[in-house]
């Protein structure tokens, strides 16, 4: 994620949540590889406190730039607040990330190309009103817990009549 972050030319503030044995490596390559005061390193927190930044901040995106993930909640929370998610084509993440929600990379993206596209997205159609509703009712119909506990009660109660 900084290296794609490295190459986009608008101002943004990058928001990292967590901790782990490599957060130091992290840091001092944020610090090497994007403009000062371009980051902020939030470290363990409570959920409250993001969905708080999601409220408020008006966050342009949720880039996600795992390889290997099934569907990171992560994506569906900032979803439901109606955020764009750009996320890498690995495993389930497709699921979520559509052209309903925001942008789908391949795995073996060219940083460069995908920065200026993500610049593009966020000025323009990911930036829009409708857009964000979008976003939020794709999560609200498919990533909703009663909708989709009730779906799969049915459709048990169906194959169970057959």
């Amino acid at each position: 994620t900084i290296e794609l972050l490295s190459h986009i030319k608008s101002p943004f503030t990058w928001h990292y949540y967590g901790e782990g044995h490599l957060i130091e490596e992290l840091k001092a390559l944020a610090k090497t590889k994007l403009p000062e005061g371009s980051y902020i390193f939030h470290g363990q927190c409570k959920r409250e406190e993001i969905f708080a930044l999601y409220k408020s901040a008006g966050i342009s995106a949720m880039i996600h730039t795992s390889e290997l993930e099934g569907i990171p909640v992560s994506l569906m929370e900032a979803a439901s607040f109606g955020i764009p998610i750009i996320a890498c084509d690995t495993c389930g993440v497709g699921e979520i990330t559509n052209s309903h929600t925001g942008i789908l990379l391949p795995l073996d993206f060219n940083i460069a190309q995908t920065a200026a596209h993500i610049e593009t997205f966020c000025r323009e159609k990911g930036n829009t009103i409708e857009f964000r509703n979008s976003v939020k009712k794709y999560c609200s119909e498919f990533f909703n817990i009663k909708l989709n506990a009730t779906r799969t009660a049915k459709r048990l109660k169906e194959l169970s009549q057959t």
